[in-house]
């Protein structure tokens, strides 16, 4: 009589272990879908709305990159990182060279833009 009353509860958690399984899977893809479709969503945010600071900041910088004029171009980009959540705003020519470079007090930059050719 006690190998039946033995083996009923083992059975039971079998049962329990097999019907719970495929929701635990379920919910750990899940979690990793949405977790995956949010960063996506993220970046994506990110990109959008850093282009489109790019595309208005573009006609202001016209005048100091085309005269030369170094002195307004650094201050139109401190004015420009201030009224954005940006770290650092580097501006290059068509070739890439850094014409303009500010960072925030708090950012470390490891790199020095203007020595990233050396």
């Amino acid at each position: 009589m006690n190998s039946p009353a033995v083996t009923r509860p083992t059975l039971t958690r079998k049962l329990l272990l097999l019907g719970a399984l495929p929701a635990i899977v379920m919910f750990i893809v899940l979690i990793a879908f949405f977790t995956s479709a949010r960063l996506q969503d993220a970046r994506q945010q990110l990109s959008d709305s850093s282009q489109m600071f790019a595309d208005n900041l573009a006609p202001v910088l016209e005048y100091a990159v085309v005269s030369g004029n170094s002195q307004a171009l650094e201050e139109v980009l401190s004015k420009a990182l201030k009224q954005s959540k940006a770290d650092w705003i580097e501006v290059t020519n068509v070739s890439g060279d850094p014409i303009g470079f500010v960072a925030t007090d708090s950012t470390s930059i490891p790199i020095n833009p203007y020595l990233r050719g050396f």
